[in-house]
């Protein structure tokens, strides 16, 4: 029932997805194990005639029942019917062998090329979700989704391809062991398939456990790991390597034990049914001598010899992945899930924490208006004690400005120019922004902890946007504009420089400034500076913002600060207090 379980969830996984070719790749791939299957059959069926024409003495036509009018193979002498004879099962023997081999192989590569095509449509989807509803998502639970359990949905996902293929293959060997002694054969399967009956109902409830704790684990260990890496200075300040180590150390000993349980009790009976298979090979030949009754032929016991050496590794083979499915099905199930939410949210044009809440598209436009505005980040925007960051704000921008936001700390700083880059939807109200925002590409965004990507200067510039129509002399005025041309230009490779994984031969300025740079590549009608110089010293963070206001003197800048003399540079001031009203002010700018 677990595997049925599983292949009922991946296929709803490849029923959900976007991938148009792995339609074409399963059905290769059942052809394969048809075929591997049949010849994998013949092969053993051509065992009883070739024995009959090595050792009794048997014609080929005879051995075979091939008609002499189809083939006649008595114009070949005694020595050359045998040659033959041997000629075709090996070759039988030996292209069974390379189809098993090469479904094998089809089986490890077109599952996970499958995988791959599913698994970057499922996170280009993720990355396309709402802001407002990525923000508030159990980010840990994706981590180890793309972390672990695609890995486990690659294995799942090829093992069941060769479950199919192994249990084929069983039953067509005991379907012509049957045809050659019913009575036997079936005393001989009860005889090897009952032990593995047992061991499966006696450990399924311990995989069952070992699948649900591994999917725990692993999400436990992704959500430690990444707020260790995001909380480094933390870390080293507080000495708190040891907390975070023991933690991960108790978790992955955890994990490994849970997942080398499964791996034993994915092994362990094979060398039982080995010996199994001998006692019972045993077992045959001396029946076959004491009792006539039973009418157990030479002939069936070398045939049965050679189908066990076939037979016993196919019987472990599926009790083995019946054991693995079993273990990591909850991360199937789990991926599923996963898969299933996002899809759903894709599916939906407004924000499902209230259809009240709108954003329009005004074409003629050059302003930004909120109408009755409130935002709150909660799943129920009716509750009566909803606490609303931005509450009934009713306010109009015009482009171009310059417009300082300032307000105690946690008082919706932050989520109020969300709102009105339309990167958050209001829980309640309309915000109408000009149709040059609607996708948000004119949008030049600058946080205080700037990410920093592994890879050149041009490639943290662009973000791997290539829609932007830039030229290297224009790259470079940006640079200049973020007073961050002359660290670059100190770079031995210059723009084609490797800056690292969080750059960290980069100080705090200068990633802020890369920041900036980065957000003047767009050429943006907004640019939002949000608490984004304050690691410069005080003169450079003046001179910076005073080229930025000169420079964009037609867009709309929208600065986040405490710092008192940067908010008196603008033209206007936004106050946030703490019940979330939100007070416009137009001042002189010194």
């Amino acid at each position: 029932m677990d595997t049925f379980n599983a292949i009922k969830y991946i296929y709803l996984i490849l029923k959900s997805s976007k991938v148009d070719s792995y339609r074409s790749r399963i059905i290769c791939l059942i052809s394969l194990v048809l075929i591997s299957s049949l010849v994998e059959f013949i092969s053993i069926f051509l065992v009883q005639p070739t024995y009959r024409v090595l050792i009794d003495n048997f014609s080929l036509n005879s051995a075979l029942s091939i008609p002499k009018n189809l083939i006649d193979f008595s114009i070949y002498n005694e020595l050359e019917q045998k040659l033959i004879a041997l000629s075709i099962f090996l070759f039988v023997f030996c292209f069974s062998n390379v189809l098993r081999t090469l479904l094998m192989w089809q089986a490890c590569r077109q599952s996970g090329e499958i995988s791959a095509g599913i698994f970057s449509a499922s996170y280009s989807q993720l990355l396309a979700r709402d802001y407002g509803d990525l923000s508030s998502a159990n980010l840990s639970k994706y981590s180890s989704i793309y972390r672990t359990n695609n890995t486990y949905f690659v294995a799942v996902f090829k093992n069941i391809i060769l479950f199919s293929g192994y249990l084929l293959s069983t039953v067509l060997i005991l379907i012509l062991l049957a045809y050659i002694n019913t009575n036997v054969t079936m005393l001989s399967s009860i005889f090897l398939i009952t032990p593995y009956i047992i061991l499966s109902r006696i450990i399924k409830p311990k995989l069952k456990r070992i699948s649900s704790q591994i999917g725990n684990l692993n999400e436990d260990i992704s959500r430690y790991t990444q707020e260790a890496f995001s909380s480094l200075k933390t870390i080293k300040h507080f000495h708190a390597e040891g907390y975070y180590s023991s933690y991960f150390e108790s978790r992955e000993r955890k994990l490994r034990e849970r997942i080398a349980t499964g791996e034993f009790l994915e092994q362990y009976p094979r060398f039982a049914l080995e010996a199994l298979g001998v006692i019972l090979i045993t077992l045959l030949f001396i029946l076959s001598i004491k009792i006539n009754s039973l009418n157990i032929q030479v002939t069936f016991i070398i045939t049965f010899v050679f189908a066990s050496q076939r037979l016993l590794p196919t019987l472990q083979q599926l009790y083995r992945i019946w054991a693995y499915i079993s273990t990591y099905k909850y991360s199937i199930i789990g991926l599923y899930d996963s898969i299933k939410e996002e899809k759903e949210f894709s599916n939906k044009d407004l924000d499902r924490r209230d259809p009240q809440g709108i954003i329009k598209i005004k074409n003629s436009s050059k302003s930004i208006v909120l109408k009755n505005v409130s935002f709150a980040y909660s799943s129920n925007s009716n509750a009566d004690d909803i606490n609303y960051i931005i509450n009934n704000t009713n306010l109009k921008i015009d482009i171009p400005n310059t417009i300082s936001i300032t307000g105690a700390s946690g008082c919706g700083k932050t989520t109020l120019v969300d709102l009105i880059s339309g990167l958050l939807k209001p829980s309640h109200g309309t915000i109408e922004l000009p149709s040059y925002l609607e996708n948000g590409s004119s949008i030049g965004y600058v946080p205080q902890e700037v990410p920093i990507i592994n890879g050149n200067i041009i490639d943290n510039l662009t973000l791997g946007n290539t829609n932007l129509d830039i030229n290297s002399d224009f790259v470079w005025n940006c640079l200049r504009l973020a007073e961050l041309e002359d660290y670059v230009q100190s770079l031995p490779f210059k723009l084609d420089s490797i800056l690292g994984e969080q750059a960290i031969n980069m100080s705090g300025g200068q990633k802020q400034r890369l920041g900036i740079a980065r957000a003047l590549i767009v050429k943006p009608n907004i640019l939002i500076l949000d608490e984004s110089t304050n690691a410069l010293d005080t003169d450079k963070e003046n001179r910076l913002i005073d080229k930025l206001l000169i420079e964009l003197n037609q867009s709309l800048i929208l600065i986040i600060t405490h710092n008192k003399t940067i908010a008196a540079k603008c033209r206007s001031n936004i106050n946030i207090d703490s019940q979330g009203n939100v007070i416009f002010n137009n001042i002189i700018a010194n």
